[in-house]
């Protein structure tokens, strides 16, 4: 068992046996999603792929009992993400793509990672014309991030969370809507505009060749945006909501 209450603010204990969370006070959750490989199948590199049946699990509204009132006031959901080691064919393990809420805001979720660690992948798209068909990315930039990093995903940007060691990647998500990708938009694109494998025993990043043009992936330090929006303290995400919600509202509702 590892203690995940020093990282995410939450009397948390990681069973590391079979990826699960086990509450260790008067914690509160709305749902368990266990995300199926047919779930994602529409962004994989290799679409015949048969294993695993399960990707990774979300915790979602998950907070103490005492705040669950405190974020339906605010509007806001906290939600847990377990993203287990492996492959997914030669791509290594991954979320699904979210995306922004579209609000005027700057922010469109904040992330911690709560264990272990990984990478981040954001995109910005250029909006479409009537006659346009081809999807053109504007910026895509790689995030490095481990256990006690933040990460403040600006508005405007879809993202995308990816395993790429040897343990499970544990992430805290605070934001106002869950926006998913529908993959039927990403139809002819078939996920982001870059791909993490494993090749010959190295990792590699790929270009998608089904968009049609994809800028030269930019990598970031783990608290470039974190600096940039005044998100430095040391306390867990989680923490400084129920202590200020007022400021995390204005920022992300």
């Amino acid at each position: 068992m590892i203690n995940l209450q020093d990282t995410s603010g939450l009397p948390l204990l990681l069973n590391t046996q079979d990826n699960t969370l086990q509450p260790a006070g008067e914690i509160d959750f709305n749902s368990l999603e266990r995300v199926k490989l047919d779930n994602i199948r529409p962004v994989l590199l290799n679409k015949t792929l048969r294993y695993p049946l399960d990707v990774y699990s979300e915790y979602y509204d998950i907070c103490l009992k005492k705040h669950t009132k405190l974020f339906e006031k605010h509007k806001l959901h906290y939600n847990v993400i377990l993203l287990p080691p492996g492959l997914l064919g030669i791509e290594y393990n991954k979320t699904h793509i979210f995306a922004p809420d579209k609000d005027q805001n700057d922010i469109t979720a904040i992330v911690d990672i709560l264990q272990g660690r990984g990478m981040i992948l954001i995109q910005k798209v250029k909006e479409k014309g009537e006659l346009d068909f081809d999807t053109e990315v504007s910026l895509a930039t790689q995030f490095k991030v481990k256990k006690g990093d933040r990460v403040p995903i600006p508005q405007k940007y879809m993202y995308t969370f990816i395993n790429s060691s040897g343990s499970t990647l544990v992430i805290g998500r605070l934001f106002e809507d869950d926006g998913k990708i529908d993959y039927r938009s990403m139809r002819r694109e078939r996920g982001m505009s870059y791909y993490f494998i494993r090749k010959n025993a190295r990792q590699e990043i790929v270009r998608n060749p089904h968009y049609k043009e994809v800028p030269t992936l930019k990598r970031k330090k783990a608290d470039y945006y974190s600096r940039k929006y005044r998100l430095t303290s040391s306390k867990p995400i989680y923490t400084q909501f129920t202590q200020n919600p007022q400021r995390f509202s204005s920022m992300l509702v």
